[in-house]
């Protein structure tokens, strides 16, 4: 017990942030099973389903960085606090459309939402920790993410059944993210910290950018931010197109498998993922993100080729199961290491450009992996995936710097 309490005290803002974000991501679960299914019931194609999905992922894109420029402005509650209203009246909007268009503008004001509040949520996170405990924190972060999405597919799938309704699970997200911002009004402080002009980045000196006077520019011509944008795509890149597009339907329309045993496959990689969280967090901050990102999401590649080979639903699950492990240990870390080589005072801007580049890595992925199925099958799709993986993870490898500053700092005698 005692231990808990003092990890409760050690980690109190960040534990109230992760509320927050398990009450969205539960919202989010809720209704992203349902969407499709609700989308068609407007007698719509396959094709407008797809653009209802991505017109969530566009919003999100566009919107980012001036989320991140907002938070570092005005500060990061503000944007907690109308991220997730946006949030709700965009799922009460979805659940009162009368017609398509409709669904698809209350889709775009989701979005925007979903802008704010991840942008602010991942600053807030930046916030809070230093770089011998980023990793960890980030951890916390992604398994907050977890649980709340792991909890919604169920409960959305229980409210639209016992209501007869696909309309009720966004109503449900309504009031969540209602009972989010009230939370943030309520309970969480301000965390953006007071810099000063003698702020320093901890950008490894070599990469040539040494003060505070870092901007988004020179952020876009900096190599190791670029390198940790290259990798937060290629992951987003593999979350959109394989695993919520890709591998479902190997294992309904390959495999033969029923929406069960689909569920439990993703379920069984969500929790291997959550399971090795801590373990990647611990790992980040005391052997470095390098060792950590580059063979983590080699692996991922090499999970993803392994649904190639799957004939059956025990190596269906094995697959997942190794998917799971690999893009859990190297998921997070690439934020960590993006917050670790800007100066306090970009932290907003910096995770807005950093959130950036993964949902155009969102956007593209099932456009670009759906058309690559429909050229040449789903194993031609699977390697270009893996191969995408495998080469950012390669490229980090041997050419971002790593930093190792709090390290050697901490070794030092006191």
């Amino acid at each position: 017990m005692q231990k808990v309490i003092n990890f409760w005290q050690a980690n109190r803002q960040i534990l109230i942030l992760n509320i927050v974000v398990v009450l969205v991501m539960m919202g989010m679960g809720m209704v992203g099973p349902i969407l499709p299914l609700f989308g068609k019931t407007f007698g719509i194609s396959t094709a407008m389903v797809g653009f209802l999905i991505t017109s969530f992922g566009l919003a999100r894109m566009v919107l980012d960085l001036p989320a991140g420029i907002i938070s570092e402005k005005y500060g990061r509650r503000p944007v907690l606090i109308g991220g997730p209203f946006l949030l709700a009246i965009g799922s009460a909007f979805c659940a009162l459309s009368v017609n398509y268009w409709q669904l698809v503008l209350s889709r775009v004001l989701q979005g925007a939402g979903s802008a704010f509040y991840t942008t602010a949520a991942m600053t807030a996170v930046a916030d809070l920790s230093e770089a011998t405990n980023r990793g960890r924190a980030m951890a916390l972060y992604q398994g907050s993410i977890l649980i709340g999405t792991g909890l919604g597919p169920a409960l959305g799938g229980l409210v639209a059944g016992w209501f007869n309704s696909f309309r009720a699970p966004f109503f449900c997200f309504a009031v969540l993210g209602l009972l989010a911002t009230i939370w943030v009004w309520l309970v969480l402080p301000e965390t953006r910290q007071k810099t000063t002009s003698s702020a320093k980045t901890n950008l490894p000196s070599a990469a040539g950018a040494a003060s505070s006077e870092l901007n988004i520019w020179s952020l876009m011509r900096n190599s190791n931010f670029l390198l940790a944008g290259l990798v937060t795509f290629s992951v987003f890149f593999m979350r959109a197109g394989a695993q919520m597009e890709l591998i479902p339907l190997i294992g309904a329309e390959r495999l033969g498998l029923g929406m069960e045993q689909v569920g439990f496959s993703l379920t069984l990689a969500a929790l291997a993922n959550l399971a090795v969280l801590s373990t990647a967090g611990y790992l980040a901050d005391h052997y470095g993100r390098k060792i950590v990102i580059t063979p983590a999401n080699i692996i991922s590649g090499l999970a993803l080729i392994t649904f190639t080979f799957s004939q059956n639903y025990i190596l269906f699950l094995l697959g997942n199961c190794l998917y799971g492990i690999a893009s859990g240990l190297g998921g997070t870390t690439p934020a960590a290491y993006a917050t670790d080589i800007v100066p306090r005072s970009m932290y907003g801007q910096a995770m807005g450009l950093f959130r950036t580049f993964g949902d155009v890595g969102f956007v593209v992925a099932p456009v670009l992996l759906g058309w690559l199925v429909d050229a040449w099958g789903y194993d031609v799709a699977l390697w270009f995936n893996a191969l995408l993986m495998v080469a950012s993870a390669l490229a980090f490898g041997l050419w971002a710097q790593e930093t190792t500053f709090h390290r050697r700092k901490r070794k030092q005698p006191e």
